[in-house]
């Protein structure tokens, strides 16, 4: 768990050399850990967090605002470097929520119809 611990701390956002966007949980499973990411989009500019090497970040704009989020496969990469160094493997990966694409929808759906509280408008959908 102590290693879990550390590997989440590693990656948070509010760690000096975290991740933008990213809170983590370190989570005991049946003997293993869970590291459990919720991944928040953050402010764009050319200076911005998606210059590290590796898959460009997603981005997107709302309101004219531009937007980007730390794609999963760093995070994965990330967790199984961090691991690797202590000799221990990653079992799995699992992404669970929308998609950028399906939380943009979902978002301009709401907004253009001034949609406050959305989940209580669309009990279909789970957020």
């Amino acid at each position: 768990m102590a290693l879990g611990r550390s590997i989440a701390a590693a990656l948070r956002e509010s760690t000096p050399g975290g991740l933008p966007g990213v809170q983590v949980l370190a989570l005991p499973h049946d003997g293993a850990v869970e590291i459990a990411c919720n991944v928040e989009s953050v402010r764009w500019s050319a200076a911005g967090p998606e210059t590290t090497p590796g898959e460009p970040w997603p981005r997107f704009s709302v309101a004219g605002q531009p937007y980007c989020h730390v794609p999963a496969s760093l995070i994965a990469a990330r967790v199984a470097e961090l691991a690797g160094r202590e000799g221990v493997g990653v079992k799995g990966t699992a992404l669970v929520g929308f998609t950028p694409r399906e939380c943009r929808g979902l978002a301009e759906f709401a907004l253009s119809r001034r949609i406050a509280e959305f989940w209580k408008e669309r009990a279909a959908i789970r957020m």
